[in-house]
Formats: structure tokens, sequence, C-alpha cells
């Protein structure tokens, strides 16, 4: 009926003021607490150097740094091969010409490094150098896009295309149609010669 009443008048049902149950502070509990945990913090200590240090081998003190040197070097040999492979073998066929351009560069520094225990990835190098020789990387893809469209022309050319690349007079090479049409003009023999298939 209660919750009727505050939901008919829309005020809030009183609280009584009560106190909780606190224990009163012990303030010698606390020392006592605080003390035991001192000497056990303490009594840790003293026994873990109580403890005899381990015993010194004096072969593996003599064999160690050798080993470390060695086993160093075979890690960076191993890193340096598999960080080549993945490096000469992308997908992009620009970017892995312009890597080839670029290899003596970058294998001489990557190298240099390495005889100084350092390893560098060489995409690490190769960004570096594109950046150091940018009028030289588009020098290259220049070139490259030139030496495409030369081909692309010459290829046109070579089947018929607009017949810039001819031999007296004649295409280099013609299809079955353009062969029928020299047939037709009587001029296929002429363009024939001495060619025997």
């Amino acid at each position: 009926m209660a919750d009727d009443d505050k939901v008919q008048d829309g005020s809030e049902p009183k609280v009584e003021d009560k106190k909780p149950d606190v224990a009163p502070f012990d303030a010698n509990a606390l020392g006592v607490t605080v003390a035991n945990a001192a000497q056990a913090a303490v009594r840790d200590a003293l026994a873990s150097a109580a403890q005899p240090a381990p015993p010194v081998d004096a072969l593996e003190e003599l064999v160690a740094p050798i080993v470390r040197k060695h086993a160093g070097g075979a890690h960076l040999v191993a890193e340096l091969a598999a960080d080549k492979a993945d490096f000469y073998t992308t997908e992009d066929a620009e970017d892995l010409a312009l890597r080839f351009h670029f290899k003596d560069e970058i294998e001489k520094r990557a190298m240099g490094l390495a005889s100084n225990r350092r390893a560098m990835p060489r995409l690490d190098i190769y960004n570096h150098l594109k950046g150091e020789q940018e009028s030289k990387v588009t020098e290259f893809r220049q070139k490259r896009r030139k030496s495409r469209e030369d081909r692309a022309r010459a290829d046109a050319e070579d089947h018929g295309g607009s017949g810039g690349s001819r031999e007296g007079g004649f295409p280099k090479s013609v299809s079955v149609d353009q062969a029928h049409d020299l047939q037709g003009s009587g001029k296929l023999d002429e363009f024939l010669g001495d060619k025997s298939f």
C-alpha cells in the first residue's frame, strides 16, 4: 500500500536516519599487522641473500664470449639473407626495376652496416636512397616509360599498324587480309621476293 501511496501523491517515501554499524578503529591491531608484514619481508630478504651464488664454470666464462660473438654473427647473416629475399621479390614491376637499378648502392650500404654488426632493412635504405636521389629516380622512370612507348609503337608497326616500319615500301610483316590485298594487286610476289617458307 505504501508504494501505491507514493505513486499516487508523487512524493518520495521517508528514509529513517540510521547509522551503519562500524567497528571502532583499533590502532594497536593495525600496528601489529604492519610489524608482522615488515618482519616477514626482512626474513625473506635475508633468506635470499643467504643462498649461495651458483658455481662459476671457468670453461663457460672462457667460451661464452666467443660463442656469443659467432652466434650473433650467424643471426645477422640469416636476417640479412631473409631481408634480401623479401626485398627483391616484389610484384610491382616498376618498383622492382628501380630496386635493381639501385641494387649496387643498396647492397653497399647494407653490407657496410652489417660489417659494423648492425642490420637495417633494405627497404629503409631504398626509401632513403630514393629521397636522396630524387632527380635520378624521376629520370629513370621517364626513360622506362619512353622505352615502353617505343616498344609498343614498334610492335604496332610490325603487326601492320601505322606502317612506319617498312622495307622497300612494304611492311615487314602482313596479316592475311593484307596478303590478299597484295596478291590482288599483283604485288605479293614482289613483296615476298626471295623469301622461302
